[in-house]
């Protein structure tokens, strides 16, 4: 939705991720039923991303770093949690947008004429600023992939050591990156500085740097690949098949044989959680196309809601496929984590006790036999 915010001579726009606002009908029922659905998803992703920050920080299948940065994406969703609770009340028209009180539908125009005008962002700076927060969650899950694949490059760069030495200066330098590439897009897209075809581009070039298309040479050895994904993939293969080949032992290199045998367990993750976030984004697609050509506008409430739990819900998804998609991970359970620290608990405190207790036998024993001597030798001296 572009916003048109100042007067005829002074004014600028505003670039807002959002399709429809003051839809007062979520808050009458039948549509009401719609929100309390959304709120119940709500805790369920809260479950979920709990759930895979816990397995990923107890569980160490793969590389701290790599580690790192599926927990930071885990814990991203609450900056989209936040953002939607801020532009919630004026999504369903329980507080105003300026002096707007009907609901409004936009997607992206060039026209001024057909912009939603406002006088200044102060008149509702919680929403604006959620819409801001919005933008910079949206582009942080867009270039999660990339930086994942960079990472995954870093390991197969450094295949014989990558396991045994933490490299942190790789980790911060890859979120530090993200974070800031993201911020410079956010401020672009929010105040609209860039055509809408340079954001398309934007999102569309970071997944396709990572993932992309490969062409494929004439000479089956050679592969010309504009993928990032697919060229470490490939790379890490060969790399497998040269160490297990058993019959050169000066190939063989355990640290290798292991870092590049977690590389492809990392591999075979990322195709899943694609598969889940395609389905994800197209669904989201499809719905916003149904919205934009107004096909069903009864319907408008239930495809935004479709089109929130794609954006700010997707933990539902990707969380348990990305569970699912590692065999530690998937058989680990939140209640046996912590039923193995309590045993661990009672097991210190028992052994504290047992030893305690020992320690007091064996003190009342000397005590006994220091007594015993010293009457023993009285005894003796009277006699």
């Amino acid at each position: 939705m572009i916003f048109l915010v100042g007067n005829t001579t002074n004014n600028y726009t505003i670039c807002f991720p959002i399709f429809i606002i003051l839809d007062n009908r979520t808050l009458h029922f039948p549509y009401s039923m719609l929100l309390f659905f959304e709120i119940i998803l709500t805790f369920i992703s809260f479950y979920f991303v709990l759930k895979c920050v816990y397995v990923a920080s107890r569980i160490r299948s793969f590389h701290r770093n790599l580690t790192a940065i599926l927990i930071i994406w885990a814990l991203q969703w609450f900056e989209g949690v936040a953002s939607n609770i801020i532009i919630k009340p004026y999504e369903i028209g329980y507080w105003p947008v300026g002096e707007y009180t009907d609901p409004i539908k936009q997607w992206w125009t060039d026209d001024y004429s057909k912009m939603t005008r406002v006088t200044d962002m102060t008149e509702s700076p919680y929403f604006f600023f959620g819409g801001f927060i919005k933008w910079h969650y949206i582009l942080s899950l867009i270039t999660t992939l990339l930086t994942v694949s960079i990472e995954r490059s870093f390991a197969c760069y450094f295949l014989n050591d990558y396991e045994k030495k933490s490299r942190n200066h790789l980790f911060f330098m890859l979120i530090f990156g993200q974070f800031c590439t993201n911020s410079v897009a956010a401020v672009l897209f929010f105040f609209n500085a860039a055509h809408f075809v340079v954001g398309l581009t934007y999102i569309l070039s970071a997944n396709i740097i990572a993932m992309g298309v490969t062409f494929e040479s004439p000479e089956p050895s050679s592969c010309n690949s504009f993928q990032i994904f697919t060229y470490v993939k490939k790379v890490n293969n060969e790399a497998i098949h040269a160490i297990e080949d058993f019959s050169n032992p000066s190939h063989y290199c355990l640290p290798a044989r292991f870092q590049a045998r977690e590389n492809a367990r990392c591999f075979q993750m990322i195709s899943r959680v694609i598969n889940a976030a395609l389905v994800l984004i197209f669904s989201a697609c499809f719905v916003n196309l149904i919205m934009y050509m107004e096909w069903t506008p009864r319907l408008d409430p239930l495809l935004n809601l479709i089109f929130e739990v794609a954006i700010n819900l997707n933990p539902i998804f990707i969380c348990p496929t990305l569970l699912g998609s590692v065999d530690a991970w998937r058989k680990f359970s939140i209640s046996d984590g912590f039923c193995k620290n309590l045993k661990k608990r009672m097991r210190r405190r028992l052994n504290k006790i047992s030893s305690t207790s020992d320690e007091t036998f064996s003190s009342k024993n000397d005590r006994k036999q220091e007594t015993d001597a010293y009457f023993d030798q009285l005894n003796n001296a009277w006699i």
